[in-house]
């Protein structure tokens, strides 16, 4: 009997919501899908405003596609092959041995994550510029001839993402993977004699594969949708990727709407096939590599615990003090790397930037941007993650899919075709210009990522405690924000940390987007990055560096109190 009232409580519980799921599949489908079939009619030649004629047979004929095509997929070979190695040796010492300040070293990564990569790469762009780069000019002054370093080439590409989160993001996803290992595993390898890179090919890399191939997964879709950093370093010598080749067409005169529009579909196709395989990795669920002894004994580095400590260090000095030092110290120089002038010192640019009325408007605009997203982020993805959670048949399906495919556009494809929609709809067409524009446009960016992260945390929760709190007649709201809510109060602070931070440096997204009217700070970097204004584009960024340290070291002490009590 009490079987039979608990299925009908479950019943009960459920019906509303499907409901409710499949109101919010048809708005988020909206947004979402009707974007996406514009770029497939665009590349058709209709629908997106200018396009005219087949984008296919104007890609074919596009003597830049091929190059582009080709950067794309090298940059990311190299880029990803270089990173994976160092992140997994890095998050395996992190989590599995006794290197020291273990934890700390884990929060640098996490910091160098959170950095704008566009502060980054500009903070590196002042040392290895080939012309007045400090290590370029130090290496002239040392020995005589010109340094050798050249950041706008395609290694200093590749070089610029693994200094901004090639690697982070890695050792991120991947040091609490490590941490879970069941540490028989190991144990048992060091017992019949494997060395420590032995055990790692032999034993360790294996075990983790399913873990370590969603990581590369996701590390490929990221490579193959990154903008700012090809568009800023490749454009002096005309190395174009994918995304920047979108952007070039629709920036030329006239549009290449419809050409732009086929190189999308044939992104978005590549890009759902690679969310189509992560998430079969993750339903399969096979990473799961708890055991006996989840932890285990940390395994002793012996001598080599300080040089591997020292090593560790110093990925992190580049990966964040050296760029941040860069950047800070460019912001009070008459003409970075300049040493030998009669002034080299300054506030001038400071003076010149925060007294710029334009400047105060973007400042404006990122903080309504960023709090907007960030709310997006915890409301709709608390909701979306819900109905996942509690609701089951096709309307939960469909909602997971649509879930998904915000993740599978690159930044500057999901602008051009929310550029279309809001150009073929006049009752979308007042929403072009406004902060709620880039609101919505970044908060679908993120939703992905928002609704799985607090998924994990409600797919924790016995379904037992909403029943509970059903039989004792409180209401499903109540119920939500009684029990539920406080249970993952931590996780989804953490999706509104992650939008802020989102909103504050995205670039791609909403790079054919913005106006005068809601220009944030990072395109004004951009802006200013493209004029040769480093030294004015370096205080804002030290602005925007700041502005996202403080709200992630806030809410990082906030969130250690949230949540539930025992």
């Amino acid at each position: 009997m009490m079987q039979a009232l608990s299925l009908r409580m479950r019943h009960a519980w459920m019906e509303p919501l499907a409901i409710l799921a499949i109101a919010v599949t048809v708005v988020l489908g909206i947004l979402v899908l009707y974007p996406a079939g514009l770029l497939v009619l665009g590349s058709l030649g209709h629908a997106l405003s200018g396009a005219s004629g087949s984008g296919w047979i104007k890609l074919i004929h596009e003597p830049r596609l091929l190059s582009a095509l080709g950067n794309t997929l090298a940059l990311t070979l190299a880029y990803v092959g270089i990173s994976m190695p160092i992140a997994i040796g890095i998050s395996w010492l992190i989590a599995r041995t006794d290197l020291p300040a273990g934890k700390w070293l884990e929060f640098g990564f996490w910091l160098s994550f959170f950095l704008p990569p566009l502060a980054v790469v500009q903070g590196w762009i002042l040392m290895l510029d080939p012309s007045f780069g400090v290590i370029n000019s130090a290496w002239q002054a040392l020995f005589g001839r010109p340094g050798p370093f050249d950041i706008f080439s395609w290694w200093g590409i590749v070089f610029a993402h693994l200094v901004t989160t090639a690697v982070s993001a890695k050792v991120m996803l991947m040091t609490p993977a490590f941490r879970n290992l069941d540490g028989a595993i190991e144990e048992a390898a060091m017992v019949a004699g494997d060395r420590v890179l032995s055990m790692l090919r032999r034993i360790v890399v294996p075990v983790m594969a399913p873990t370590l191939l969603v990581t590369l997964v996701l590390s490929i879709v990221k490579s193959l949708e990154s903008f700012e950093i090809e568009l800023v370093l490749g454009t002096p010598k005309r190395i174009d990727v994918y995304s920047t080749q979108i952007y070039r067409l629709i920036r030329s005169d006239p549009p290449e709407f419809s050409a732009a529009a086929a190189m999308g579909v044939t992104m978005i196709a590549a890009m759902l096939l690679l969310a189509a395989v992560q998430r079969r990795m993750v339903a399969k669920r096979v990473y799961a590599t708890l055991g006996g002894k989840p932890q285990g004994r940390l395994l002793p580095l012996g001598g080599a615990r300080w040089p591997l400590f020292a090593l560790v260090c110093t990925v992190l000095v580049i990966l964040v003090a050296l760029p941040i030092a860069s950047l800070v110290a460019s912001t009070f120089m008459t003409m970075y790397g300049y040493f030998q002038i009669a002034e080299p010192w300054t506030l001038a640019h400071w003076r010149e930037v925060i007294g710029d009325a334009v400047f105060v408007d973007s400042l404006f605009n990122t903080l309504r941007l960023a709090l907007g997203v960030a709310l997006f982020a915890m409301t709709v993805g608390f909701l979306v993650a819900y109905l996942l959670t509690y609701v089951q048949g096709r309307w939960a399906r469909a909602l997971d899919t649509v879930s998904w495919i915000p993740v599978s556009m690159p930044g500057v494809l999901f602008s051009m075709a929310w550029l279309g929609m809001m150009l073929s709809l006049p009752w979308l067409q007042p929403l072009y210009g406004t902060t709620m524009a880039l609101v919505l446009i970044i908060g679908l960016a993120t939703l992905t990522m928002s609704a799985q992260l607090i998924r994990g945390a409600l797919g924790q929760l016995s379904l037992e405690l909403a029943e509970a709190s059903t039989l004792s007649g409180a209401t499903r709201l109540s119920t939500v924000a009684r029990i539920l809510l406080p249970l993952v109060l931590q996780s989804v602070l953490v999706t509104g940390v992650v939008g802020f931070i989102s909103a504050g440096r995205n670039i791609g997204h909403i790079a054919l987007l913005v106006t005068s009217d809601n220009r944030p700070l990072s395109i004004m970097q951009l802006e200013f990055l493209s004029e040769g204004r480093y030294e004015a584009a370096s205080v804002v960024g030290v602005i925007v560096v700041a502005l996202t340290a403080i709200v992630a070291i806030v809410a990082r002490a906030f969130g250690l109190r949230a949540g539930p009590r025992a």
